[in-house]
């Protein structure tokens, strides 16, 4: 069986296995769309297939301008997008990244190279292939597109060693890693802040003052945290954020493919995805003179005797760093709790600078995720 064959086979394979699958390709892996499109009923796992060719069309689909353009980071970069984009709740979904440099009658800087990335619930596979110097542009297609299918096969399920086949077939030295659990990792949080028109920068970017900054990890977020975002969104002259703890307190941290997850779902708002302070008190170092929004449960959770010692102590760090609280009243333990009751339960909390949000948002991550039918949090219709 020659290669076409094998890919081929693959392809259909691919169609059978029930996952959500987006590509975007720079430049190079042209050849990917019609190998997968040559297969009937492709469309029940192709999400999208998106071919940026100018620079700008891949600064509008990453939301920001990468350093460079043909290398490991930002076929990751793609991934991650792709991913994001075609993430729906309750799906399998695979993001694909290709990005490279290929035979050219211009000038160019390094070698020709092809760089792919393959984000999916499972993990991130990454692989560089240094093409050879005499290849022609055919060739790096055939290659690029032949590999990137093989790739994209293992992450639904359906292990082949073609890509390496392929390699040693045209002399090739690859550099494929199963899970690039560091540069998906790394990737991420070089731009960890998503903004509400779609760009993404690093956290150092935000605003620094009139941040109004509402912790949690969104899993999943539901109407009662949309509800309370519309309420203050419209305060004046603050910035309204919310932000994804990537090491939660007590909580399983989420891996990379759950906080793009997450980032999806808050789309079209302000979302940092942090990492590093774990605790409220981290968090207020960290933004230093702006305002958080909790519910009474977790305000009460936090100076609770469970966790928190010396509740005196613990004000006293909160006021040193110039933070104010919006409180929202939560149900809970069989009766209604909101700032008053909590201030009664704990005297110190008096010298916080705090403010009682009027409003009833009792609906809770945790109950969505025990129902059968988790997708009643959306704010969206659908995830198309």
């Amino acid at each position: 069986m020659n290669f076409q064959e094998k890919i081929s086979n693959l392809v259909q394979q691919i169609k059978d296995s029930n996952k959500t699958i987006e590509v975007i390709s720079t430049g190079v892996g042209a050849g990917i769309l019609p190998l997968l499109w040559s297969q009937p009923g492709i469309s029940s796992v192709l999400h999208s297939f998106s071919f940026p060719y100018a620079t700008s069309a891949t600064d509008a689909i990453l939301g920001f301008k990468p350093t460079g353009y043909a290398s490991s980071s930002t076929a990751v970069d793609l991934a991650h997008s792709a991913f994001k984009r075609a993430w729906k709740p309750d799906s399998k979904t695979v993001g694909v990244g290709v990005c490279g440099a290929v035979s050219s009658n211009t000038e160019r800087r390094g070698n020709n190279r092809v760089h792919i990335a393959i984000q999916s619930d499972e993990g991130c596979q990454t692989i560089h292939i240094p093409l050879p110097e005499l290849s022609s542009r055919s060739q790096d297609g055939i290659i690029t597109d032949y590999i990137t299918i093989s790739l994209l096969a293992i992450s639904c399920g359906i292990p082949n060693t073609i890509f390496k086949e392929v390699a040693e077939f045209y002399h090739l030295s690859i550099e494929y890693k199963e899970n690039n659990l560091e540069l998906s990792t790394e990737r991420l949080f070089a731009h960890n802040y998503f903004s509400k028109d779609g760009k993404r920068t690093n956290e150092i970017e935000i605003p620094v003052s009139n941040l109004i900054l509402f912790p949690g990890t969104f899993n999943p977020p539901h109407l009662g945290h949309f509800g309370i975002a519309k309420k203050l969104s419209n305060t004046l002259n603050t910035h309204f954020i919310f932000e994804i703890s990537a090491d939660p307190q007590h909580k399983t941290p989420p891996t990379v493919a759950q906080l793009l997850g997450r980032a999806k779902m808050l789309e079209g708002h302000n979302v940092v995805i942090t990492r590093g302070c774990p605790l409220l008190i981290h968090k207020a170092e960290r933004f230093t003179g702006n305002t958080f929004v909790l519910g009474s449960d977790t305000l009460e959770r936090i100076f609770s005797p469970q966790w928190c010692e010396d509740p005196e102590k613990l004000t006293q760090k909160f006021v040193d760093y110039k933070v104010k609280f919006i409180i929202f009243g939560r149900e809970y333990g069989g009766h209604w709790n909101d700032l008053f009751v909590i201030q009664r339960q704990f005297p110190a909390i008096k010298k916080l600078n705090t403010t009682a949000i009027k409003g009833r948002w009792d609906i809770s991550s945790t109950e969505i995720r025990q129902q059968t039918a988790p997708t009643v949090f959306l704010q969206k219709e659908d995830f198309k």
